[in-house]
């Protein structure tokens, strides 16, 4: 229902740009799923096209869809983070979020009508966000579940004690890594695949962040 009432939003604003001869906005999806600006553009277009075919071609031919990606491990809440929250901050929050210090926001730069800086403000503007997204999976993401399986093997409960086995640290490395993911990624501008590797180790190595091995390896199917 919601995201019927989105889209019904979307396509209704647009509509009313287009009858008034203005400029249509940039649709930008913040899902955390691939492609997402591409999967946004597909479904508002098919949404428009059952109210009004001539209003989806306009929107087809005019309406910028950029994709984007963000990086960021986020955790499972616990109650510890509650009553940290509680503590040092005085706010009684029933589910603050977790997070690294890291982060990366890849977003394409495709903004017909104008754009906020973002860039000031950290975001990486690029022409193509894939080879970053596929960077992210296959390197991230994929690494991820192999510290969480064997890790989870071998008594292992939080993903900073899974870094800390050597023998782990060298299959996730050499053999997945170097080995199987980074022959599958395409050149990345702007990256040193090798830097980024070290760069990710370190991060699941923190052990402020206690990411679990069972959030990594939950729904490992999809």
């Amino acid at each position: 229902v919601y995201k019927r009432q989105m889209f019904g939003y979307i396509v209704e604003a647009l509509r009313r740009r287009r009858e008034a001869g203005a400029m249509p906005f940039t649709v930008l999806s913040c899902d955390n799923i691939r492609g997402n600006g591409d999967l946004a553009k597909r479904m508002i277009l098919a949404f428009a096209q059952l109210r009004d075919a001539e209003l989806a071609h306009w929107i087809a031919e005019n309406v910028a869809f950029p994709n984007c990606m963000v990086d960021r491990i986020t955790t499972v809440t616990s109650q510890e983070d509650r009553a940290m929250v509680a503590q040092d901050y005085g706010v009684e929050d029933a589910w603050p979020v977790v997070s690294e210090d890291f982060l990366q926001w890849v977003l394409e730069d495709r903004f017909p009508a104008g754009r906020p800086a973002f860039e000031e403000v950290g975001v990486q503007m690029v022409d193509d966000v894939e080879p970053y997204e596929l960077m992210k999976l296959r390197l991230l993401n994929c690494s991820h579940q192999v510290i969480a399986y064997f890790g989870l093997l071998l008594g292992h409960t939080y993903a900073h004690e899974a870094c800390r086995d050597q023998d782990l640290v060298r299959l996730t490395r050499e053999l997945y890594m170097d080995g199987e993911g980074t022959p599958t990624v395409p050149e990345v501008p702007g990256i040193d695949l090798a830097a980024y590797k070290d760069e990710l180790l370190a991060r699941f190595a923190n052990e402020h962040v206690r990411d679990t091995l069972a959030r990594l390896a939950a729904e490992s199917s999809d």
